[in-house]
């Protein structure tokens, strides 16, 4: 993973170029980054797999039903905490850990 600093531009570029480029461009915690895809994997997925993905839906489902006054909890407790640079992450985290 290389860094980078972007033109004037480029400066929100994020994700890859194209469907099938094994290229890619992330921002962590205000760095730039580029990175390759190596090795990707093409087969079914497995069992595991599949939980996980309806596990991450079942998340979303449960951010999206929230209601303004538990948003605003969180708003409050986002706000005394430094691990999660975004609100949506932590409310991300809290609701994933909910369902483990």
């Amino acid at each position: 993973m290389a860094k980078y600093v972007p033109m004037e531009l480029l400066v929100s570029l994020s994700g890859k170029v194209c469907g099938h480029s094994d290229m890619y461009f992330a921002n962590r915690k205000g760095t730039l980054y580029t990175g390759k895809i190596c090795n990707p994997y093409k087969g079914e997925p497995s069992a595991l797999q599949i939980a996980q993905r309806n596990k991450f839906k079942q998340v979303q489902t449960a951010i999206a039903a929230l209601t303004a006054e538990e948003k605003a909890a969180y708003e409050t407790a986002f706000k005394k905490q430094n691990t999660y640079i975004t609100l949506r992450g932590y409310i991300f985290a809290q609701e994933y850990a909910k369902l483990s």
